[in-house]
């Protein structure tokens, strides 16, 4: 869970357009029902702090 996904910048628009493509091509459907996650209390304190270092490390 300490691995944090760093955003991607996009400086030209053949990049932008690169990575839509790229989007559009790697969605599946999926016919499954999704599956309902009951989230635990000790979860529920991990994804916070991880929710605070997130913002602490987007407001720099």
């Amino acid at each position: 869970m300490k691995n944090v996904v760093k955003p991607v910048k996009i400086t030209k628009k053949k990049t932008a357009l690169n990575k839509v493509n790229l989007n559009k091509k790697t969605k599946k459907t999926s016919t499954k029902k999704n599956k309902v996650v009951k989230i635990t209390d000790s979860d529920r304190e991990k994804l916070a702090d991880i929710l605070k270092k997130v913002k602490v490390n987007s407001s720099k």
